[in-house]
Parts: structure tokens; sequence; C-alpha cells
């Protein structure tokens, strides 16, 4: 027999009076439980109610829902129902739950994205439960914006508001630039999505670019916007100057750098071999202290240009600061300097060479961490190091290096007694994690390229005047090209050689907001180096011309 509201209080009055007697109160059966991931009940009296909301997986709709309900009643002989309101003006559900406690299943699709106020009542005829809840239902975003410079054929692709529905995850992301070329990027990651796109057209005209993005779910949205490229227009140049430095080979593109400072006007030269990188990785910070050039020597001999521009450059009573032992610059390089004053700093391999370097900096107690196992991250360090995570103009952070992921022993020695570090890279990270060593806020780059460590360096230099584009894969243009930026308080970005990287181009935009029109970017090495492709890209990416 159905029990009313007022039958219950009487029972429920009658159990109390047995108690206070002294006789035992009459058990009636609980609500079966819900489950955990059930919203909370809401109970009037003896019926429950919750409420769960989710994606309907089966359908590749992203608006289609379903809807748990779950209803309950302590009377075995209710008879329950439910009613849903799915919050969007749409006309209620209703419909009876099998059972005093039962579960049932709502299929519904929205019309549009957005959040909703969904509300489950759950009655017995007399006495109701309500559970609300709020619903966001979104769906898939193919939103790209593309930037073009007016009469450029180049243009950048900024997918970061590209997103897929309820917070899952991108499966395929497709770009089709409107010439026939294509890119797809397959589970992209958040930091795919945060790198701006470079395309450049090899025509003038208007293109429609089309986006498309897949989901996990297989749900899919589409867009696409017209473009207009053109080829550069005539007129007075504007914007940031972009000139290329450079020589024949990279002796004579060091020669060249060097040659920007007036002969007779630096106190000191650092010179490194030409050959190989690991000796010269550390030597940005110590050009900037010394207040000269970094040049390039071959290892076996001197080079007849080299020893003249050392020559030309350098103080009268001025020093050379010769990186590596003799199997990096040999003796002959040095005795070919005649009577001027040498430093050889070299230890037994590169970590201890860049340890000895700090020495000579004065034990700097700011450090920054790079692979030593590879040169870009250390390069791109370079600059940074000499000025912005330096103590002062005239004190540079030293720059140490790790064997990859691991700190070697000496290093993590010195390490101890820093006041602040920093690490560039993905390898130096890593390193400096597993070492326990404390990286200072904002000094920690864990770039997934070289190009994107290089852009992530470059964006913590506010003011400059100057900055600086070297090829990624090779080390001689960018090292020597690292040490005039050091001095000109310039940050260093990296590219491929036929193709500006997204990344350089995000962080050359950035760079041009702060040198402006007054300013220059300097492209280090010749044509074979950085291709002429890659500097108009490059000329583009900060609205200027070929200086």
């Amino acid at each position: 027999m159905h029990v009313t509201t007022k039958a219950r209080l009487a029972v429920a009055a009658v159990a109390a009076s047995a108690v206070s007697m002294g006789v035992a109160a009459p058990s009636f059966a609980a609500a079966a439980p819900l489950p955990a991931s059930a919203s909370t009940p809401a109970s009037l009296g003896l019926i429950s109610a919750a409420l769960q909301i989710g994606h309907d997986t089966s359908s590749t709709n992203p608006l289609a829902t379903v809807f748990t309900v779950h209803a309950g009643d302590t009377d075995p002989a209710a008879k329950l129902t439910y009613t849903l309101d799915f919050g969007d003006n749409s006309k209620l559900v209703s419909g009876p739950v099998t059972g005093h406690t039962g579960e049932v299943t709502v299929l519904y699709t929205y019309k549009a994205a957005g959040t909703y106020p969904v509300k489950l009542t759950v009655s017995d005829g007399t006495d109701s439960a309500d559970a609300t809840q709020s619903y966001t239902a979104t769906i898939v975003s193919a939103q790209t914006t593309v930037t073009t410079t007016t009469g450029s054929l180049a243009v950048s692709a900024d997918l970061s508001k590209c997103a897929p529905a309820h917070g899952g995850t991108i499966a395929k992301l497709t770009l089709n630039w409107g010439d026939g070329s294509t890119l797809v990027i397959e589970n992209p990651t958040a930091q795919d999505l945060a790198t701006p796109v470079a395309h450049s057209y090899t025509a003038a005209g208007v293109y429609s670019v089309q986006t498309t993005v897949v989901d996990q779910d297989r749900a899919s949205a589409t867009s696409t916007q017209q473009v207009t490229v053109g080829t550069p227009t005539s007129g007075t140049p504007g914007g940031t100057a972009v000139s290329r430095i450079s020589g024949a080979d990279r002796y004579q593109t060091a020669i060249a750098i060097s040659s920007k400072l007036a002969a007779g006007s630096a106190p000191a030269v650092v010179l490194a071999t030409g050959g190989t990188f690991p000796d010269a990785l550390a030597g940005v910070p110590l050009a900037k202290q010394v207040g000269g050039p970094l040049l390039l020597t071959p290892t076996a001999g001197p080079n007849a240009a080299v020893t003249a521009e050392i020559k030309r450059v350098l103080k009268p009573g001025g020093t050379v600061y010769v990186l590596g032992g003799t199997n990096a610059v040999s003796q002959s390089v040095v005795s070919a300097l005649g009577s001027v004053n040498v430093t050889r700093i070299g230890g037994a391999d590169r970590y201890q060479t860049a340890l000895k370097i700090a020495d000579r900096l004065g034990d700097p107690g700011n450090v920054v961490l790079a692979t030593g196992a590879d040169y870009a991250d250390a390069l791109a360090a370079g600059p940074y190091a000499s000025d912005v995570f330096g103590a002062d103009a005239a004190h540079p952070a030293a720059i140490l290096l790790t064997e990859g992921m691991q700190l070697p022993a000496d290093v993590k020695t010195y390490l101890a007694k820093a006041h602040a570090v920093a690490a560039v890279g993905g390898q130096a990270v890593t390193a400096a994690r597993i070492a326990h060593v404390t990286v200072a806020p904002g000094a920690s780059f864990p770039g997934f390229d070289r190009y994107f460590t290089a852009a992530l360096v470059a964006a913590t230099f506010k003011g400059e005047k100057a900055a600086g584009v070297a090829t990624g894969e090779n080390f001689a243009d960018a090292l020597t090209g690292a040490a005039y930026l050091a001095q000109a308080g310039g940050p260093l970005v990296l590219t491929p050689t036929h193709l500006l990287a997204p990344a350089t181009w995000a962080a050359l935009q950035g760079i041009e907001a702060s040198v402006g029109p007054s300013g220059t970017v300097e492209v280090f090495g010749g044509p074979v180096a950085v291709s002429s492709t890659t500097v108009q890209a490059v000329t583009d990416a900060v609205h200027g011309h070929m200086a």
C-alpha cells in the first residue's frame, strides 16, 4: 500500500516514542547507494535524485549528450517518475523509473554549444526531489588566423584557438594552403598549437586557406579564410632593417663581424677553433666581459686573414684568449701572433674548459646550464648569459655544460655556491631536475627543439635594438654572431637553412616590437648557411627591409 507523507511521519513518531520507552524501533530498508561519480543527492523525505551528464561517445556529433538519472525511494511500493529539463528551453522529457530504485538513460542533442542549467525532478506522485547540474556542451574548433604582410608572399597561421570538444584531444589538424600544398599535424601537442606556422607562396594571388580539425571522438570542424599575398611593393623601404654579415667561409664571416669594430678598439680577442664546437661553447660571456670579438681559426695552423684581423682590432697591449688546448688551437697559430699577449684557457675536456672560463670570469654567482653534447642550446644561451641573466653589464653569467641529462661532478660542486641558475634546453632542464638543482623562476627553457628553445630565450630580452639570426644546422656563424650580440645586448634566434622555423617567425615578430624601425636584425652567414628565401622570410616576419 502507498504510504502518504502524513502516514510516514506518524510511523516516524511511533518509532521515536518506542525508543524513548526502551522498546526496539522498527527497521526500514535503506535506499540503494548511488554511484560514487553521481552528483550529491537532493532529498525530501525518503526520495533521492542524482544526475550524471556526459558526451555521447557513440555519436560523432559533439553536442550529443547522455543523461543518466538515478532515482530512489525507501518505500518498495513506490512508483517513481523522472522529469528532465535540459536548460535550453526545449520540451521537458518525462518517464517512469522501474522499481523503487532505478537508473534511466536519456539521450539528447543540443542545438548549439553553451553552458546549460540541467534540472532533474524525481517524484512518487506525492513527494519529489530535485538534482541540478550545470553542463557545458562544446564543439570542435578549427579557428585559424592567417596573418599576411602587404606585398609579401609569406604568411603566418595562428593555430592556438583550434580545440577538440569536451576537453579531449585533437587527433589530426590539416592546413590546406590553397596552392596545392598541405600541412598535416598528427596528435598536435599544446606547444604545436601555440607555435605559429609559416608558409611562403610562390606567386601573388588570392588563396583559400582551409583548416580541418578532427578530435579523438571523430568529431570534426572546418574553417576557411581568404588571404591575399603579393610581391614586395616598390617605394621607400620602411620598418626594421635586415642585413646580412657574411664572408666566403666561417673564418671570413667571423672577420666580417669583427670588422664592425674600429681598428685598435678591442681590449681583447677571444680565439677558438673553427673545426669543432666543444671548447667554444662557453666563450661568448668571456667575449662580452673582455670587450672584444670572437674569432675562429683552423686548428692545425694559422690563417693569415684571421691573424691580420686580430692585429688590426686589438688595442696595443691587449690580450688574446685562446680557448682549448693545443689539440683545439695549435701552438703554431699562437706563434703567428708574434708579441701579442696570449692567455690559453683549456681543460681536460669541454666541461673542464667551461669551468676554467668561469674562473676567468671571476666565478660569477649566476650560471646558465646548457648541454655540452651539442652546440645549439649553448649558443642561444650566450647573449642571454651575457646580458639578461648576468649580474650586471660588466659581470655576465657563466655558461657551464651538462653531459646530456647528467651533471658532471665538478659542475654540480660549482653550482652549490651559485646564486642563481638558469637552464637552456630540455637536456639541461632535466639534468638540473635530476641533480636537485633549483632553477631560478622564469629561467627554464625546455623547448622541444633548438629553434623553439632559442625563441623562448629570445622572449626574455626587453628593449633590445639589435637581434640576430643564424643557421641552427652548424655552429660557426651562430658562435661568432652570438658574441657580437652579447656586446649589442640582443638575442640570437636559429633557423634551418632553407626555411624559417615557425618558432623563429614568432620570435622575430616579438623582436620587431622591441627593435622597431630604428633597430637592426643581422643575419650571420652567407646563402649556404641562411638561404636568400629564408632571409626574405626574416624580413617579412619583422615587416622590415633589406639594408
